[in-house]
């Protein structure tokens, strides 16, 4: 139902717009343009169905897997964490984030 209002609106809109620039329905397409206005509409059809599909999906902080740690550490190396540990480094460490207060006067 809503592809015929769809369409409706569309042929208005085409129209007026063919009238504003006086074109005239005697230009043929050839059969090389029509394929090729065949393929583009293909690929908006396959682009907006794909977007249908994926509006409706909800996606919760389960779908994302932890992010990889970053460069481990080999065991030996100076200036690392301790071997058998974990360090993560991250951009939004909170030991790095200053708080700034307003003195009062």
């Amino acid at each position: 139902m809503a592809d015929q209002y769809q369409k409706q609106l569309m042929e208005i809109v085409v129209d007026k717009v063919l009238k504003k620039y006086n074109v005239t329905s005697s230009v043929e397409l050839t059969s090389a343009e029509r394929n090729k206005v065949k393929e583009i509409v293909e690929k908006m059809q396959a682009d907006v169905e794909h977007f249908l599909a994926n509006q409706n999906v909800q996606i919760s902080d389960k779908d994302f897997h932890e992010a990889p740690s970053q460069e481990q550490p080999q065991p030996g190396q100076s200036g690392g964490a301790k071997p058998g540990r974990t360090f993560v480094q991250s951009p939004n460490n909170v030991h790095n984030v200053k708080t700034f207060i307003n003195k009062k006067r």
